[in-house]
Formats: C-alpha cells, sequence, structure tokens
C-alpha cells in the first residue's frame, strides 16, 4: 500500500511538470514573404471570419502580437520582421484545438503568398472599353485602424467631389487620404456612414471630372456575365480583375448580398463593379472566410437606397 501510495505521488507530481506544457500547446513557426504589417492584415480577417475575436498588443520593435480566442481555443501569434519584405509568424495553441484547423491557416496564409499577380489575371481577360473610361474614377484610401495603416479602395459618384467605398474602420466625420489615378492625393471626410449596409460617401473640397454614373447603373446581373472590378489593393490603382456570380443573393443580418467568384486582395473592399457594358452593378465589401477567391459584393440597389436616405 505504501509503494502505491508512493506511486501515486510520483504521477501526480510528474503532470504537475507536464501540465503546464500541454496546456500551451506546440509552438509552430514559418516565414513568408511580406512585410509585417501586410501579414497582420491578412491574417486578422481570416480569423476573425472563422469566429474567432483578435485582439492586438505592440509589441517590441517591427513586432506585432495578437491573441485570437474562441470557445474552447486560444491561439498566441507573433508576427516579426524577419526582413524588410518578409515576416516570421510563431503560433502557440492554448487550451485546446481549434476548427478550422492550424493547418488551414497555414494553408490560408501559403495560398495567399502564391496567388496570381495582378498581370496574370489582366491577361485572363481583356478590359472593355466602357470600364477603362472610368477608371480614373478610381481612387484609393489610406486610413488608421488602431494604430495600423489600412486601404480601401473608393469611386467618385459625383463632380462635387463625393466618393463612396465600404465603412471599413471608418467612424462619421473622420478624416483620411485619397489618393487619384494620376497620382495627386487629397483630404477626405466621411460625411456619412451607414454600419448595416456597410457603406459610407466621403467627401473632398474640390470638383472632381472624373465620375461613375448611377444613372447606367444595373440592379440584376445574370449569373453567366462577366462581371470586372477595379480596386487599387496592395497601394496599386489600377487593378482589374473578373469573375461571375456564384448563385442567388444571399441576405447576411438582413443586407442581401451576391456571392460572386471573383479574385479579391486585401485593399479590395469599396471597389466598384461592373457589367462588360460598363454599367455599375456592385460594390465589393470583402472576400469570404480568408479565401481570395470567392468574395460578396454589396448590390447596386442598396447603393441607391444609401444615396437616397443622404
Amino acid at each position: 500500500m505504501r509503494f502505491i501510495g508512493w506511486l501515486c505521488m510520483f504521477f501526480v507530481s510528474l503532470w504537475g511538470t507536464i501540465h503546464p506544457a500541454l496546456a500551451l500547446g506546440a509552438e509552430t513557426e514559418r516565414i513568408f514573404s511580406m512585410p509585417v504589417s501586410e501579414t497582420e492584415a491578412v491574417i486578422t480577417p481570416w480569423l476573425e471570419n472563422n469566429g474567432f475575436e483578435v485582439y492586438r498588443a505592440k509589441g517590441e520593435q517591427q513586432e506585432v502580437q495578437l491573441e485570437a480566442e474562441k470557445v474552447g481555443a486560444t491561439w498566441l501569434i507573433r508576427l516579426r520582421a524577419h526582413s524588410p519584405l518578409a515576416t516570421r509568424v510563431t503560433v502557440r495553441e492554448v487550451g485546446g484545438e481549434a476548427y478550422p484547423p492550424l493547418s488551414a491557416f497555414w494553408d490560408h496564409l501559403e495560398g495567399y503568398v502564391k496567388m496570381p499577380s495582378t498581370s496574370e489575371l489582366r491577361a485572363a481577360r481583356a478590359t472593355p472599353d466602357p470600364i477603362q473610361r472610368q477608371i480614373n474614377a478610381v481612387v484609393c484610401l489610406f486610413t488608421d485602424r488602431g494604430g495600423t495603416p489600412a486601404q480601401l479602395t473608393g469611386f467618385v459618384v459625383d463632380r462635387q467631389g463625393f466618393i463612396i467605398s465600404t465603412a471599413h474602420d471608418l467612424n462619421p466625420g473622420q478624416e483620411l487620404s485619397v489618393q487619384f489615378r494620376d497620382g495627386r492625393e487629397s483630404v477626405g471626410r466621411v460625411v456619412k456612414l451607414d454600419g448595416h449596409r456597410d457603406l459610407c460617401l466621403i467627401q473632398v473640397p474640390q470638383t472632381l471630372e472624373s465620375v461613375i454614373p448611377l444613372r447606367n447603373g444595373r440592379y440584376t446581373p445574370g449569373p453567366a456575365d462577366v462581371l470586372f472590378t477595379v480596386g487599387c489593393p496592395r497601394n496599386g490603382l489600377e487593378s482589374v480583375v473578373n469573375g461571375v456570380l456564384d448563385g442567388p443573393p444571399r441576405r447576411v443580418d438582413g443586407m442581401p448580398l451576391w456571392q460572386v467568384r471573383m479574385h479579391i486582395e486585401p485593399g479590395s473592399s469599396g471597389s466598384p463593379v461592373f457589367d462588360e457594358h460598363g454599367s455599375l452593378v456592385a460594390v465589393v465589401k470583402g472576400r469570404y472566410r480568408g479565401t481570395n477567391a470567392v468574395g460578396f459584393l454589396i448590390p447596386f440597389e442598396t447603393v441607391l437606397n444609401f444615396l437616397d436616405s443622404y
């Protein structure tokens, strides 16, 4: 009996030693060829779309620490600059296994780095002239998200300096930098914001020549129609990609959204979407669950309802 008691005490002592290590989980690390800021911009939406609450803590210089939590699982993520153009990503799982598994997280980052270049996408189908003529009305929007630079796309809808974009990370009255295709920059201000529709109206203090006319908008594109979006992801202007609808409209939080098979990169939210005749049919809302091949579009009718309430 005394021997059995000693044996039990030994296993209790041993468990007390190894249990913290098991609770913390194994740490895995990989290096990706993109800057820390871009890596964070790729990681955060994927985590949120997969049910995680994401908390950010500023680490040491050139380092970002993220804590992603959901029921039964926590991931501790550290982003460190391996070089100016590469990031060392370290992940430690704490307290249980999450769904999707960590392997899906790594697959997402690998897929993002290996995605086709913009030039390859443009080569797949020539941009129709009616769309090419409206490219000058597309602008890049630069703002700040909790101390981290963020980028959206917008497009001019009125010569009096009015620009439409998504409401991501913006607040009423907020100022942001607006970059035009010819290189000019201006300060814009959010004059209307609707978080439910995920749309905002920005105004710059100047008259603008290039405008995307709403009178030519189209309410219901067909499933066989090729759609084109014009945006400025990754700080670049005149990025044109194409795709097709992927089923009937869906409702998310009571609002209709088109699901589309289209390559959508970070920074494309707010981009106008046209049919091949140059008619505005939608606005890019974002990507589906971290993939860059499927996205959601805000229908043209929602854009009109947003403007009518202004």
